[in-house]
């Protein structure tokens, strides 16, 4: 079996490399690959929306962007979060500086953890790191059913 430093190592060189990616190709499927198991992330980023349930019109758009977050990652004024096509960009810049702190802070990524991430904010994830939590539950319930497309 492989050691999760040296799969933590290669899922953050897929993140590295991917953001070089991104800067040329916005419209590109982002999937971030480890050789376990790849992240899907515009699967992960449509069972955010399932649990978030709200529509893009609303203020934070279908992510449930807040003000302070969507600031901090995007260069956008806020109300472009109600645009798919700029909501999803900066929710995967939000989903890779996730994967980035993880490493840097030696956490093992999930589905669950990222989730929470959504929900709570970095430092909320944290502080749940051994607590159970239903939005993440949730997140993860979804996006781990082989039913749902």
């Amino acid at each position: 079996m492989k050691s999760p430093t040296a799969w933590l190592s290669r899922l953050f060189a897929g993140c590295v490399s991917f953001l070089g990616i991104r800067c040329a190709a916005a419209t590109t499927t982002t999937v971030i690959h480890d050789t376990l198991r790849p992240l899907d992330v515009p699967r992960l980023l449509r069972c955010i929306e399932q649990v978030e349930g709200n529509p893009w019109w609303r203020p934070g758009g279908r992510y449930g962007f807040t003000e302070g977050t969507w600031r901090d990652y995007s260069k956008y004024p806020y109300r472009m979060a109600q645009r798919p096509e700029r909501a999803q960009e900066v929710a995967t810049t939000v989903l890779l500086d996730t994967l980035r702190r993880m490493n840097n802070d030696r956490i093992h990524p999930t589905v669950y953890l990222l989730a929470v991430r959504w929900r709570w904010g970095y430092q909320g994830m944290i502080h749940r790191l051994h607590k159970n939590d239903d939005y993440g539950t949730r997140v993860s319930n979804l996006y781990h059913d082989p039913s749902i497309r």
